[in-house]
Formats: C-alpha cells, structure tokens, sequence
C-alpha cells in the first residue's frame, strides 16, 4: 500500500478527534430539550471523526505523499508558530489585542508587515498602536 496525503490528513484528524473527544468528558451533555456546554463540541468532534474516517477511506484517489512539494514550509511553520502563540496570549491579553498582533509581523529589516500578501501598510498615517491598512488586487 502506497502512503497518500489523504491517508496522513485523515488519520491526524480521527487521532486529533479522539484524543480532544475523550479530554473533554466533563463537559455536561445535557439533553436536546437543555443541550450542555459540551453538545456542540462533541457533535463537531464527531463530525471531524467522520469526515477524517471519510478522507482514510477515499485516501487512494489522493496523490502520493513522496509528491509532496515542500517549498512552503516555512510559511506553514510561521502559521502554525503564529496560531499557538494567539491560543497561548488568548487568556492573558484579550481578543482584541491578541487579534490585532497576530494581523501584523515583523518585516526582516525591522519594519512592520501586514501578515496578508495583498495588505500594504501606511507608515505615514500612523496615529495609533495599529497602522492603517490599504487593501489592494
């Protein structure tokens, strides 16, 4: 059997549904008359289980994983380094703060960056903690 992409994604994703699903059994259930604070990510935990049982079973249409291109890499890092450090300062910085430093990064020479490709900052409008932003196609 030849290992896919599909094969990978699919069982990250059952193992990450299983081991999230189990960790959260002390959330009440409820019933549907008075759903708990743990239905709704249970449901979507089985979903995920589902959908990822799906992507295992259909993982033979996908390409092979030795066809992977890896030039990305580094964007892929900065992303996922970028998502744990806003779970991480969720708590302690609050929604606004933490959202607003993960839209922009430090540029290699020191200058700020928007975070998209298609953002371009203002330096000269500054008048706040935030630059301006411009949206450009």
């Amino acid at each position: 059997m030849i290992l896919r992409r599909d094969h990978i994604a699919g069982f990250a994703f059952v193992t990450a549904g299983a081991l999230i699903y189990v960790f959260s059994g002390d959330l009440p259930w409820g019933s549907l008359a008075m759903p708990g604070a743990g239905m709704m990510p249970k449901l979507v935990l089985g979903l995920m289980i589902i959908f990822g049982l799906v992507l295992l079973a259909r993982g033979s249409t996908s390409p092979p994983l030795s066809e992977i291109d890896w030039s990305d890499r580094s964007h892929a890092l900065c992303l996922i380094v970028a998502a744990a450090l806003a779970t991480a300062l969720y708590t302690t910085l609050g929604f606004v703060l933490t959202m607003s430093l993960l839209l922009f990064r430090p540029h290699r020479r020191g200058r700020t960056q928007a975070a998209h490709p298609r953002v371009r900052v203002q330096r000269r409008h500054c008048a706040g903690c935030v630059p301006p932003v411009q949206f450009f196609p």
